[in-house]
């Protein structure tokens, strides 16, 4: 009896502490760095009595996940309806590259017993209302070859710039190009101690940090062009790269090295290639857009969500030899818009 009791009292500190905390967690935990110890404290109770989840996130031992119980319906058919619908629009040859986020591809380390909605089955009944006059890129495979290494951010959705290269092999090929070796790129480590959207929505730091990446030819382009296309249509320069450490230094935001990133609609110009490439895409595409521009005289590059309310259509209305449409499932389930 004496030992039911003292079970009972564990139980009922354990719900004070944690209810106590938890309602700091929502209302404070943007607050000030001070709340941090008790949120940790708080955190740590959670999982320890048993829970894989802080908030909408879940917590593994390796990595943090976006908890996705289902999709909304019917999202992968719109999906698939608006890009068949956009590519009747298009005078050049459409291409769908969609891509897995981290939970897609980790699922396996959630516990069986978790509602998890399937990415596999979204992508496979996407694929099958896509026109056929849709080329599909597939991603899963060659991402799940690699998926002992690092391949996604442990700390964001993302996938790193090595996933990106795994992908851009395979997609640059049916584009009519020759891939990059891995043993000619030169890459560059931008930081080893990033945490990615994941643990700062949730202030969650006991999972090993990031590392973030720059990939670029070992033999840079000395004739590459990047700016920024603004609303009114004029053009800003960026420099000659794809991405902008400095520019993440000052945001203090480590994906902003990613020039997508921070800047929805780009254009890269070279003096070589001879074909363009119209890019519509997310923060995944952000990461494999250095790779593309390689093969390119020009590359016209619009991040869909960062660029909700710009005309891009008139913006980027120069005509192009290929259209590649790079989503990542949680923009394509979550409604994009083509028109």
């Amino acid at each position: 009896m004496a030992k039911s009791a003292g079970k009972l009292v564990s139980a009922l500190i354990l719900f004070g502490t944690t209810a106590v905390l938890g309602i700091g967690s929502v209302v404070l935990r943007d607050d000030h760095a001070l709340w941090d110890p008790l949120l940790r404290v708080h955190d740590a109770l959670l999982l320890a009595s048993g829970r894989d989840t802080i908030g909408e996130i879940y917590v593994t031992p390796e990595r943090l996940l976006r908890k996705r119980e289902q999709f909304p319906e019917h999202a992968a058919e719109s999906a698939a309806e608006a890009v068949s619908r956009y590519e009747k629009t298009c005078n050049a040859p459409v291409y769908l590259l969609a891509v897995p986020t981290s939970a897609g591809m980790y699922a396996d380390a959630i516990p069986a017993a978790a509602p998890m909605a399937s990415e596999s089955e979204f992508l496979t009944e996407l694929r099958e209302n896509l026109s056929d006059d849709v080329s599909w890129i597939g991603t899963e495979s060659w991402l799940a070859a690699e998926r002992e290494h690092e391949i996604y951010c442990r700390t964001s959705p993302l996938w790193t710039s090595y996933g990106a290269f795994c992908v851009y092999r395979a997609a640059v090929r049916r584009l009519g190009f020759t891939a990059h070796g891995y043993d000619s790129l030169a890459i560059t480590h931008y930081t080893a101690n990033y945490f990615g959207e994941l643990a700062q929505e949730i202030r969650y730091y006991d999972v090993q940090p990031d590392l973030i990446d720059m990939f670029e030819p070992m033999q840079p382009d000395p004739t590459l062009r990047v700016s920024e296309i603004l609303g009114n249509g004029s053009t800003v320069s960026c420099g000659k790269s794809c991405y902008a450490p400095e520019e993440a230094q000052k945001s203090g935001d480590a994906e902003d090295v990613y020039l997508l990133h921070r800047h929805p609609i780009l254009r890269t110009q070279s003096l070589s290639g001879s074909k363009r490439l119209l890019l519509l895409t997310d923060d995944y595409g952000a990461v494999m857009l250095p790779l593309l521009t390689s093969h390119y005289q020009t590359v016209t590059a619009v991040n869909l969500p960062r660029a909700k309310g710009a005309d891009w259509k008139r913006l980027t209305d120069s005509g192009c030899d290929h259209v590649l449409i790079l989503l990542g499932v949680d923009t394509l389930a979550e409604g994009i818009s083509l028109n």
